[in-house]
């Protein structure tokens, strides 16, 4: 009995001599597995430290930036708006550009991302075409202003008032009667647009007839003494003010007054002259037609205002 409960004990022993090789080999592969773990915790950490500095060293790169063109398009007068807009394009730009080098940092795939971002651009272009031409056009506008805010402008159509502001997709304007007007971008940059206010002076032009019969100097002679009553109109050399005749035509002579005022001065000098030039002109014995002369008028298709056919005599008629 003794000798087989030492047998069994011997047993044991060889047994568990026999395990220690593969509970060593089983630790070895764990503390690799550790060792692994941990090379490659700390690979992942010094990559994302690198990418968190190039992230960091981008935003503070793209806020220097700003603050330098703050400082340029500040001394060259720039637009506030363009300003904003340049200063925004440049600090993303940068910022941007950091990030994609911080995911290339990371083992990222680069070019995949930078697909992906392009095909959805592209997209989103497509689908905002007309908002993009707006976009271009207004930074166009704010780069060249060819009017600012303050200037009376005038466009195709109906478009027409003074510019209260200026932004990426229309320009805001207040019409004579108060109302404000909305005008997209690409069309006041895609069409003509006479501004106003780009000049000190300008020019009141005023055509009228007189009947055939009337005496012309007569009618110049009021014209002028109109114009040198009048404290508004210049007589600069570089804005001659004065009254010629411009044309003959069937319905009688035709003068064209020609009155250089001030910006602010336009209107209600124009508003002055319409009022006296008529009274005054009759008080001289001068004779006016009763419908003025106009580019679609039946006389600019072979037939007199009156009904005659040109060439017939016509008898005066009184406003």
């Amino acid at each position: 009995m003794l000798s087989y409960v030492v047998l069994l004990r011997t047993l044991s022993v060889v047994e568990a001599f026999m395990l220690i090789p593969s509970l060593q080999l089983g630790l070895s592969n764990w503390q690799s597995e550790i060792h692994d773990v941990i090379d490659a915790t700390a690979r992942i950490g010094f990559e994302f430290l690198i990418a968190l500095m190039i992230v960091l060293v981008g935003v503070w790169t793209s806020n220097r930036i700003v603050v330098f063109l703050q400082r340029a398009l500040g001394k060259m007068h720039t637009d506030a708006t363009f300003a904003s807009v340049v200063c925004n394009f440049a600090k993303w730009a940068v910022r941007g550009i950091a990030f994609i080098f911080a995911l290339g940092q990371m083992g990222v795939a680069t070019a995949s991302v930078l697909t992906m971002v392009g095909t959805a651009g592209l997209a989103i272009g497509l689908a905002l075409q007309g908002t993009l031409q707006n976009i271009a056009a207004g930074l166009m506008l704010l780069l060249w202003r060819p009017f600012g805010v303050g200037d009376s402008i005038e466009g195709i159509g109906a478009v027409s008032g003074t510019v209260q502001d200026v932004t990426l997709f229309t320009t805001h304007l207040i019409k004579n009667d108060g109302t404000m007007m909305f005008v997209p971008n690409s069309q006041l940059w895609s069409n003509p647009v006479t501004n106003l206010s780009a000049r000190p002076y300008r020019m009141i032009s005023i055509q009228l007839l007189i009947a055939r019969h009337d005496d012309i100097e007569d009618a110049l002679g009021v014209l002028r003494q109109i114009i040198n009553a009048d404290p508004r109109i210049l007589q600069q050399p570089d804005a001659m003010s004065g009254a010629v005749v411009s044309d003959y035509t069937d319905l009688g002579t035709k003068l064209n007054l020609m009155a250089w005022t001030k910006v602010a001065d336009f209107y209600p000098t124009k508003a002055d002259l319409l009022r006296t030039i008529k009274p005054q002109l009759e008080v001289a014995g001068c004779t006016l037609p009763c419908i003025p002369f106009t580019t679609d008028s039946p006389a600019m298709f072979g037939q007199r205002l009156d009904g005659d056919p040109i060439g017939m005599p016509m008898q005066p008629r009184h406003v």
